[in-house]
């Protein structure tokens, strides 16, 4: 239990988890996360997808508008809710989005950890892993109509008020013929209309002490009074794809030179003939080469460390120690390591960085790992035969990567 957060996991696992929709009432102590700080991370969003950053859309009714000078958030609006007063004048009932919010701070991270951990110690750590977005506006409807998602949610209120008309999946599933197959993937309801549907929806209303969870089978809407509303949605999603990391260790292949089996055995494809029989080959080459399968337990431990999150904040320029400062990793959770015969790869909060694997490396980071503070110079004592540098190195990239944090009590 953390002190801004007094959920009942026990109680609420067993009755609501992946079952049913609620609201809990009066369980948040205090925000999310600061009115400033929830700025700061919507201020780094993006048009479109990066790798470090949430991707901001506004929409006018149902429509996304093109970013420019006037619709961006920008850190002289002072809050999120000045932000989208100041969209009010030029947009009617406007409407903001930003995905991967996490993405946009360490701190905003950090906050949801609060519930992927708990949650992660009664269910285990969801294949799918998670994403916070970011609603905000003064719209009355919400501009993505009923649908559905593939994920399980918890919307936390930061200003205003909200209301979400929830339905089980097979109340609209039998009205407008949606299969089985979609109860746990997205599907958007284009022609249904609210208003027909309220008396048979769930009603969730919540203010800034509540939370709102629905589970990833069950139809949504949101909307409200009309006044400025804030709200973060913390997607949990049960079912992952191995594809998705195949993606990431892909981009691991193309740029290591020495894997020869991530090539197509001839430059050309011959003319005239089928090349299904090659290309298969090729790829079932590719799938039970070392090199892929090193690729892929990095790009799983990487996320793993990021807590199955897809984007995280990007590292910091610097992060510099004296001997005498005492250090801790943070959330356990974030280090982990993969050994490859004379390779180790650290993988702290979503990034990476490969070493060749002393035992010395080893030994640190499995002191590390436990989360109890100690100087730099015990970390220095523990890291047997590895050079001053190669500690501070260690120690940098935890501390660049928002693993590693500066404390105070100190184990010698």
């Amino acid at each position: 239990m953390t002190s801004w957060l007094d959920l009942p996991w026990r109680a609420f696992v067993a009755k609501h988890h992946g079952k049913t929709p609620v609201v809990l009432l009066d369980v948040v102590r205090e925000p999310f996360v600061s009115r400033s700080e929830a700025l700061e991370a919507l201020c780094t969003a993006r048009d479109g997808v990066a790798d470090h950053a949430p991707s901001l859309r506004v929409y006018d009714g149902a429509e996304t508008i093109r970013l420019d000078e006037h619709v961006v958030p920008r850190a002289s609006d002072g809050t999120v809710a000045a932000y989208v007063r100041r969209l009010a004048k030029r947009i009617d009932q406007p409407a903001a989005v930003a995905n991967a919010f996490q993405s946009g701070s360490p701190r905003v991270l950090a906050r949801s950890l609060d519930v992927l951990r708990p949650l992660h110690e009664h269910v285990g750590m969801p294949t799918g892993g998670a994403l916070l977005d970011l609603f905000a506006g003064t719209y009355r409807r919400s501009p993505l109509g009923v649908h559905k998602d593939e994920q399980d949610v918890f919307t936390f209120v930061l200003e205003g008020r909200k209301r979400f008309l929830v339905w089980p999946y097979a109340t609209l599933a039998r009205r407008f013929g949606v299969g089985n197959a979609y109860r746990r993937a997205p599907y958007a309801l284009e022609d249904a209309d609210p208003e027909a549907l309220r008396r048979e929806a769930i009603v969730l209303e919540a203010g800034p002490r509540d939370v709102v969870y629905w589970p990833a089978s069950a139809w949504h809407y949101a909307e409200s009074d009309g006044g400025v509303a804030v709200t973060l949605a913390l997607g949990v999603f049960p079912r992952g794809y191995p594809l998705h990391l195949l993606e990431r260790a892909a981009r691991a292949l193309r740029i290591d030179a020495g894997a020869s089996e991530a090539v197509y055995p001839v430059d050309a494809f011959p003319r005239g003939k089928k090349t299904s029989a090659l290309r298969h080959a090729a790829l079932r080459k590719v799938l039970s080469s070392t090199a892929a399968k090193d690729a892929e337990e990095v790009a799983f431990e990487t996320w793993r460390s990021a807590m199955g999150y897809a984007r995280v904040p990007p590292p910091l320029e610097r992060f510099a120690l004296a001997k005498d400062d005492v250090v801790r990793v943070a959330v356990p959770e974030m280090l982990r390591w993969a050994v490859q015969r004379e390779r180790l790869v650290v993988c702290a909060g979503g990034h990476a960085l490969p070493l060749p694997a002393r035992p010395g490396v080893i030994a640190l980071l499995e002191r590390l790992a436990d989360g109890r503070p100690r100087s730099v110079r015990a970390l220095q004592r523990i890291a047997a035969g590895l050079a001053p540098d190669g500690v501070y190195y260690v120690l940098s990239f935890l501390g660049r990567s928002h693993v590693l944090v500066r404390t105070t009590s100190r184990e010698r």
